[in-house]
């Protein structure tokens, strides 16, 4: 099974390098859309993503005969669907008003199943806090700032094996009033 997973990567491969590039392309023009402020002007976030690590991800989840025994990406339902899901970085860079959406993948003992989740994500080397137009004079800034870079190497370093620490979550840079 494994060499048939293995043959099916590497022949969709160049259609999904192509499906990154289209994806992250079309998100550059579009995204800031979702932070619509009419103190936000221009080219505000450009800097951000010149050096992008955008990556698409694919998944494949087996057949599982138990799925209440299995531990699993989490619980969530976007079967057959185009789901854009608002991050972390969009949660600080917005201070909170547009919140991270926390999912998992439920294993499933009927049918095998396969996700392509795309991350739009900005280049390693921004430090990531609230935008200054957002946070008003009414409101206190709620994030201290992070390298995504760091993050982002924190973060991917628990994927495929338990590095017995918890995983870095957006949380842990809340500044607690």
């Amino acid at each position: 099974m494994w060499l048939m997973l293995w043959q099916f990567v590497l022949a969709v491969a160049p259609t999904v390098s192509l499906l990154q590039l289209q994806l992250a392309t079309q998100f550059q023009g579009t995204w800031r859309l979702n932070l619509s402020d009419a103190r936000l002007v221009g080219n505000r976030f450009h800097d951000q993503f010149k050096d992008q690590t955008s990556i698409i991800r694919l998944n494949h989840y087996p057949l599982c005969p138990a799925p209440e025994l299995a531990l699993g990406i989490g619980r969530h339902k976007d079967p057959e669907s185009l789901i854009v899901n608002v991050g972390d970085i969009i949660q600080v860079w917005s201070n909170g008003k547009y919140e991270s959406v926390e999912h998992r993948v439920m294993a499933n003992s009927e049918r095998e199943r396969f996700s392509f989740p795309f991350f739009f994500t900005p280049g390693f080397h921004v430090m990531v806090k609230p935008v200054e137009e957002l946070v008003g004079e009414h409101s206190s800034v709620k994030y201290r700032e992070y390298s995504w870079g760091q993050f982002f190497k924190s973060r991917t370093g628990s994927n495929y094996k338990n590095l017995g620490v918890a995983n870095r979550q957006i949380s842990d840079y809340e500044i607690h009033i």
